[in-house]
């Protein structure tokens, strides 16, 4: 069965959804004027970007509704295959094939209802929610172990994008650039410039003009959330630093840049014709880096069994490089 689904799953470019019993829970709202909200799952929400990001594949949503909730989350996701107050499904799906000259085994549907059963018929993968109908759990390839709005459509777009990564040949790896880093290509250069900037934007731009000089493909950075990253009982240790002799948690955030050096760095770098990225230390510094578009992340190899952050990243869907020299393999 796994080989068949994974099969299946390597041929998929389009995932269309229902949305009442699939992204919702089919509850809804109302207001004495009528609906007002419906309640979404963000993980669900991720799955969306997952998909684009890491697998290439975008999401498609018909429903039979004209919900002004789903309106504004599409929006949000940026999901414009939005087809409303859909009352024949089939026809929806024979319009797109069409107009994106897609072929139905390309396409993968996840749906819970009746009205579900025509379209299920005419793709290439399927899947139900956990409290799908019966009738549906019966004819699809996959029934998720979460129920409707409560992670379902992620967990089948986390298997989809699981069986297109198993088809990657995992020597080769492809940047948010383009660069291709891997066995058969160039060697990629990174200039490590870390946190010896000493916290002034004049020495960062010297730095990237010398690592420039010297033809490197790229320069990383550190991000860190200094109170996060540095033990409690070493906050208020007396350190030398180049401001003079002050607490350790004082030099670790004089170290730091924030979002108008990092944007600073961002456009000298682009300028300059020169790759940029960072080591990201924490969960909140993986939010803050997300505002700008670089190639990949750095783990640091003290950061290996940091779980919670290994996952944030890879939520980004950019590359990431592991650091392994810290490390030893796991004894029983």
């Amino acid at each position: 069965m796994k080989n068949i689904l994974k099969e299946k799953a390597s041929r998929i470019k389009l995932l269309i959804t229902d949305c009442d019993g699939v992204l919702t829970d089919g509850g809804v709202y109302y207001s004495e004027t009528g609906e007002e909200l419906k309640k979404f799952n963000m993980q669900d929400g991720m799955g969306v970007e997952r998909l684009r990001k890491v697998a290439g594949i975008e999401t498609a949503v018909i429903t039979g509704e004209a919900s002004p909730s789903l309106i504004k989350r599409a929006q949000k996701l940026q999901i414009t295959e939005l087809h409303l107050l859909a009352k024949d499904k089939s026809a929806v799906l024979t319009e797109m094939m069409l107009r994106l000259e897609i072929k139905g085994d390309e396409i993968a549907y996840i749906g819970d209802d009746y009205n579900d059963r025509a379209i299920m018929k005419m793709v290439g993968l399927t899947a139900s929610p956990a409290n799908g109908l019966p009738a549906i759990k019966a004819i699809a390839d996959y029934v998720c172990e979460n129920r409707g709005g409560e992670g379902c459509f992620r967990e089948f777009a986390e298997l989809i994008i699981a069986c297109k990564e198993e088809d990657v040949e995992p020597t080769e790896r492809t940047l948010s650039n383009g660069r291709k880093i891997g066995r058969g290509q160039p060697c990629y250069i990174i200039a490590e410039i870390g946190i010896n900037h000493n916290g002034s934007l004049d020495i960062t731009k010297k730095l990237i003009d010398e690592a420039v000089a010297a033809k490197a493909d790229a320069v990383k950075f550190q991000k860190r959330t200094p109170e996060i990253c540095v033990p409690k009982d070493q906050w208020e240790v007396m350190r030398d630093t180049p401001w003079g002799r002050m607490s350790y948690i004082d030099y670790k955030r004089k170290t730091e840049f924030g979002i108008a050096e990092y944007a600073t760095i961002d456009q000298y770098c682009k300028k300059a014709g020169i790759d940029w990225f960072v080591s990201a230390w924490d969960v909140p510094s993986v939010d803050f880096m997300e505002q700008f578009d670089t190639v990949m992340y750095k783990l640091a190899s003290a950061s290996l069994t940091d779980f919670e952050l290994i996952e944030r990243i890879l939520e980004t869907g950019r590359p990431l490089m592991l650091s392994t020299g810290m490390s030893n393999h796991a004894r029983d």
